[in-house]
Formats: C-alpha cells, sequence, structure tokens
C-alpha cells in the first residue's frame, strides 16, 4: 500500500491507495492561517507537523510499503542545523516581499530571470522572502541552516535529510530549468548562499527509510520507505493522468490550477507576455506549465461575508438554486490580487452592475462565472503561445459536477471528471509507488490507477450566451486597474 500526504495552505490530508488508484484510509486535519498584517499570511510549520502525524496514526498501516510527500509551492521557513524552524512559514499568499521583488527585477530585468527560471517574478516567490529575512529579520537570516518548503521540512522530520525535488525547486525563481540546478546567476544576483538551499532530486527517488523512532509512534513499519514528491500541481497534472501533450488539468481548490505538460520549457515571448509559466514536472522530465488564480478562496469569502462556513453541501444547496441563464452582473473576482494572466498584487475585487433587484443567489451565479472566465483566459493564453488544449480533466475539491458542465459551456473544451478527485494525493502515491517499482513507468501508473468518471460536453446555445458574456468581461480588469492599483495602495499604508 502506498501513502500520500498533501500538505495544503489550510489542511493536510493523509489517503491510503492500493497499486490501483483506490482508497484504503482518509484523514484530514485542518489548520489555522496567522494574518499579523494586511498582505501578510503564515503557518505554523511546527502545528502542520503535529497534525501530519496526527492523520497518519488515522490511517497508518504495517502493510504500507512507500509515502511520498506533496505540498504547495512559494511557501518557506528559516530552519535551524537540526531542522528546527526558527521562524513561520511564510505562505504563498503572503506579499510582504514586495520591495525584495522590486529591486531584483531593477537589477536584472523580468525576462531575464523569466528566461533562466520560467517564473515571472512575483513577492511570492521564495527568493524574495528569502531576502525579505535578510533585509527585515537578520537575526533569523543568520541562524538560518536551510530554507525549506513545506513537502522539505516534513521529509526531513521523516529521514532528517535536507532534500527538495525538481518541482518545488523550479517554483523558487532561484533554479534554471533549462540546466535543472540552482542558477549560480540568481543566487548572486540575489546575494543567497547556495548552501542555504536543500539538495535536489528526481520525484519518485527513493530519500531513504523512515526514521525508526517516527515510525514506532506512526505506526508505520519501519521498512516504510520515503519517496520524494513534488509540487501539489504537478502531482496534481500525473494524478489526473495528464502525461502527455494536449490534456489539461484543472484542479479547483483554495487556488485554481490549470497544466498542460511539454517536453521541453516554453520560453517565448507569449508565454513571457501572458504571464505564464513553465517548470519541471514530476515525471520523464517533463515540463509542467500554466496559470492559477484564487477560486475556492474567492466562494470562502461569499460565505463568510453571509455569516455562513463552508461546506460541500452548503455550496451544492447554493448551485442547485442557480438559474441556467447567465447572471445579469459581473465580478471581477481579484480578491487577493490577480493570477495569470496579469499577476498583479494590486488588483481588488469588484461587482459591478448591482441594481435593486438581485438577490444573494445571483451574485453567487456571477461568481462562479467569473472565476469560469478567469479559467478561460488562462486557456486562451496558453493556446496563443502554442500549447493547444484538446480537453481537460475536472478535479479537487471544487470539481462539482454543476460546475464542471458550466466550466464546459462557458470555456467551449469538453472537460472529464475523474473517480479520484484528489488527484495531488493520488500523483504522490504514485511516485511513492514508482520509488518502490510498485510500478514499471509513469504510463504504467497512470494505466493503472487514473481512472474517469464522466464526460462533460459544452452546450452550443449556451456556449454562444458565454462567449458575448466573456467579451464584456475581459473589458474589467483594464479598465479598473489603475483605480485599484490606488485603492490597494492605501489599503496598504493603513
Amino acid at each position: 500500500m502506498l501513502l500520500s500526504l498533501d500538505v495544503g495552505t489550510s489542511s493536510c490530508k493523509a489517503i491510503v491507495f492500493n497499486r490501483r488508484g483506490d482508497r484504503i484510509a482518509f484523514a484530514r486535519e485542518r489548520y489555522p492561517t496567522q494574518i499579523p498584517k494586511l498582505g501578510w499570511m503564515e503557518l505554523n510549520p511546527t502545528l502542520i507537523w503535529a497534525c501530519v502525524k496526527k492523520i497518519i496514526k488515522k490511517t497508518s498501516s504495517k502493510k504500507v510499503q512507500a509515502l511520498s510527500v506533496t505540498s504547495f509551492g512559494d511557501g518557506v521557513t528559516p530552519v535551524s542545523k537540526n531542522g528546527k524552524s526558527i521562524y513561520n512559514i511564510i505562505s504563498a499568499l503572503d506579499l510582504r516581499a514586495a520591495e525584495q521583488q522590486h529591486k531584483l527585477q531593477k537589477k536584472m530585468g523580468l525576462k531575464k530571470i523569466f528566461m533562466i527560471t520560467g517564473q515571472h517574478l512575483h513577492p511570492m516567490h521564495i527568493i524574495n522572502k528569502i531576502n525579505w529575512f535578510y533585509d527585515n529579520k537578520q537575526d533569523i537570516y543568520n541562524k538560518t541552516w536551510k530554507f525549506l518548503q513545506a513537502a522539505e521540512f516534513i521529509n526531513y522530520k521523516f529521514t532528517r535529510k535536507f532534500i527538495t525535488d525538481l518541482s518545488l525547486a523550479s517554483k523558487t525563481s532561484l533554479f534554471d530549468v533549462n540546466k535543472k540546478r540552482w542558477s549560480e546567476t540568481l543566487l548572486e544576483a540575489a546575494a543567497i548562499n547556495h548552501d542555504n538551499l536543500p539538495t535536489v532530486g528526481q520525484p519518485g527517488e527513493v530519500i531513504g527509510e523512515i526514521d525508526v523512532k517516527i515510525a514506532k509512534k506512526l505506526g508505520l513499519s519501519k521498512n516504510t520507505q520515503v519517496v520524494l514528491g513534488g509540487h501539489d500541481s504537478a502531482c496534481a497534472a500525473f494524478g489526473a493522468g495528464v502525461i502527455k501533450k494536449g490534456i489539461g488539468v484543472d484542479v479547483a481548490g483554495t487556488w485554481e490550477i490549470l497544466r498542460v505538460i511539454n517536453k521541453k520549457p516554453l520560453l517565448n515571448d507569449k508565454m513571457f507576455d501572458h504571464k505564464v509559466t513553465s517548470y519541471c514536472h514530476v515525471t520523464d522530465n517533463n515540463y509542467a506549465m500554466g496559470g492559477a488564480y484564487a477560486s475556492g478562496a474567492v466562494i470562502d469569502w461569499y460565505l463568510n461575508f453571509l455569516g455562513e462556513k463552508r461546506s460541500k453541501i452548503r455550496v451544492k444547496t447554493l448551485i442547485r438554486k442557480l438559474s441556467k441563464a447567465p447572471s445579469t452582473i459581473f465580478i471581477l473576482p481579484h480578491f487577493a490580487g490577480s493570477g495569470t494572466p496579469y499577476w498583479d498584487p494590486k488588483s481588488r475585487g469588484a461587482i459591478l452592475g448591482l441594481h435593486i433587484g438581485i438577490n444573494n443567489i445571483e451574485v453567487f451565479k456571477a461568481l462562479l462565472e467569473s472565476l469560469v472566465f478567469e479559467l478561460t483566459e488562462n486557456i486562451n493564453c496558453l493556446e496563443d503561445a502554442g500549447l493547444k488544449v484538446h480537453f481537460l480533466r475536472a478535479a479537487g475539491g471544487g470539481a462539482d459536477e454543476h460546475i464542471i458542465q458550466l466550466k464546459a459551456d462557458v470555456t467551449g473544451k469538453i472537460f472529464q471528471s475523474l473517480k479520484e478527485p484528489e488527484v495531488s494525493s493520488l500523483g504522490a502515491a504514485m511516485l511513492a509507488g514508482l520509488g518502490i517499482k510498485e510500478y514499471s513507468s509513469p504510463k504504467a501508473a497512470v494505466q493503472e490507477a487514473v481512472k474517469l468518471k464522466s464526460i462533460f460536453h459544452p452546450q452550443k446555445k449556451v456556449n454562444k450566451l458565454y462567449s458575448s458574456k466573456f467579451k464584456l468581461y475581459s473589458r474589467i480588469y483594464p479598465l479598473l486597474k489603475d483605480f485599484n492599483s490606488d485603492i490597494s495602495d492605501i489599503q496598504m499604508n493603513n
């Protein structure tokens, strides 16, 4: 059996799978985010480790042969030589390193950084967060042995080794995606010591056996192999069976993630203009590329605004009340800044077209539509850059069948749902299986473990209606860009 651990920004999940991709056991623990200031977001790594241990105890078995960890990227915690965290994880949604980003951008230029890393430099990137520590927490910086992401921190707890994988390393803006190693050019420009970074390994590579004491405490065999996993969206693509060109995966969670793969990084002008990233995938030396934007977090805002707690039942109840016709209002869902194709941290949310007859259900419909419009923009950018998307596989906690049909109708693309919605977890489990030779190849793993559920075709009449609305939607961000930037400056200075 194969154990996957998915460490997210608000919870962690443990799922035990058999080699056929069937769930054997599941456990989940939530943990709070800390917001010390506007624009800051932190996670307690010690609490995350405690939650990881708790869910393993709930799902563990001596029959587990291997485990693998997948996690969000762009979050970093400094640790001492003995692996103890000495500051919270600065989360992916944290924008405190804007000043450090501007300095590096001015020094090197965005295009040069993109051509090396495949990334569009952003305050969320770890290169900037490390420099934030240097500029603002010199005492912490001087005590730091390694700067680690969440999966790297958990893997250290299991094995006492400081190691990362290609996919997480290439999300830092410190990694050369062509040479597949830490970039000397970026390290020098940012004045970051190579020794403060973990070594880099291949996803699916065995790190080693689990620490005997940890295994005993968690109810695992002392022979359990710890295998390198990867970035959650790359694992999601693998878990959805995306191992060749033309297929995309759309993972709906706190963030909505669109990923396709290619045999080499695509670093052309259109990829740069559209701010689409290219980074190392978790299989067959491929590269993953695509966009991301806040999605589930925006739905959470809506429910919190109404004084309700989010649950699948509540969301399904709201969805059943929606009319089939498009909403008559527009929402710009940039409640956490914008994702691709703008990556504008100063963009803000907006509701347009309100009138006295609008109720909360129509607002909810417009909110869902706006998130699918964001997906449409991302698909258009990929195709404009030369990456044709023939169909997509929908996954994640937001993969409701009504929403998937809305995505098919708005985008005009065929969507497929999957039997296992937690594709990041399944992808990590498949990597664990590859590590111990349970599967002979990534293709064999997909054939064995990935199972399709339903197919959703776009409805031509509905697609025509949404095509007209999308044209109007596409005008909103450019019209509000400067105004929202001024609002953002006021908010950040208060």
